[in-house]
C-alpha cells in the first residue's frame, strides 16, 4: 500500500531467481561491488577458495545448491542493508512527500537512477543524495523486487514499511537471524 509502479516479489520466492548469481547482470555487478568488494576476492586465479583444498569436484557439486542459497541470501541481505541505510538518512533528514524513482535505463538516455518529489521540495532530495546514492538505492530495490528497470512512486516517509518489512520478512522465511537492533526508521523519534 502507498507504493505504485511495481508488484513486491521475493527473490527468494521463486526459484528461478535463487540462481541468478550464475549471470549477474552488469547493473548486478555494480550493485555486488558498491561496498568495495570485488567478485574476484572469492577467488583465486580462478579457483574458488575452500578450508580444505583441494577442493573435490563432486563435493562442489554436491553443495551447488546450497551454496547458490546461501549467495541469494547474502545478496539479498546486503540489499536489505543497503536500503536499511537509506531509510536510516530519511529518517535523521526527515523527509517527507510523495516521490518517483526510476531505475537508470540507458535506452531512454537516464545514465542514472531519478529520484523526484512530487510534493515537496526537490532540492532537499538533491542536498541529501547523490546521483550514485540514487543508482544504489535502485539498484538493490531492483535485486530485492527483482525487477530491473522500474517506475515507482510511494510516500517517502513510509519507505520502511514499503520496502524493508517485506525484505525482511523474505530474510527471516529464508532462515536468517535478524539483529536485535531496531533500525533507526523504526525507533520513536526523540526531540
Amino acid at each position: 500500500a502507498g507504493h505504485q509502479g511495481f508488484a513486491w516479489s521475493s527473490p527468494l520466492a521463486r526459484r528461478s531467481d535463487v540462481h541468478r548469481d550464475e549471470s549477474v547482470s552488469v547493473r548486478g555487478l555494480r550493485f555486488l561491488n558498491a561496498a568495495g568488494r570485488s567478485r574476484r576476492s572469492t577467488f583465486n586465479q580462478g579457483m574458488v577458495m575452500h578450508e580444505e583444498l583441494p577442493l573435490k569436484y563432486n563435493k562442489l557439486l554436491e553443495a551447488r545448491e546450497t551454496l547458490q542459497r546461501q549467495a541469494g541470501l547474502a545478496n539479498l541481505a546486503f540489499a536489505y542493508e543497503t536500503l536499511r541505510e537509506f531509510a536510516n538518512r530519511i529518517s535523521r533528514a526527515q523527509l517527507k512527500g510523495q516521490v518517483n524513482l526510476k531505475s537508470a535505463d540507458t535506452d531512454e538516455d537516464r545514465y542514472w537512477a531519478t529520484l523526484t518529489a512530487l510534493e515537496g521540495n526537490q532540492s532537499l532530495i538533491e542536498e541529501h543524495f547523490t546521483e550514485e546514492d540514487l543508482t544504489d538505492f535502485a539498484d538493490a530495490i531492483s535485486y530485492a523486487t527483482g525487477h530491473e528497470d522500474f517506475e515507482a512512486t510511494f510516500p517517502l516517509q513510509d519507505f520502511p514499511q514499503a520496502f524493508l518489512a517485506p525484505l525482511r520478512s523474505a530474510l527471516e522465511q529464508g532462515g536468517v537471524v535478524m539483529d536485535a537492533e531496531p533500525m533507526a526508521a523504526e525507533k520513536p523519534h526523540r526531540r
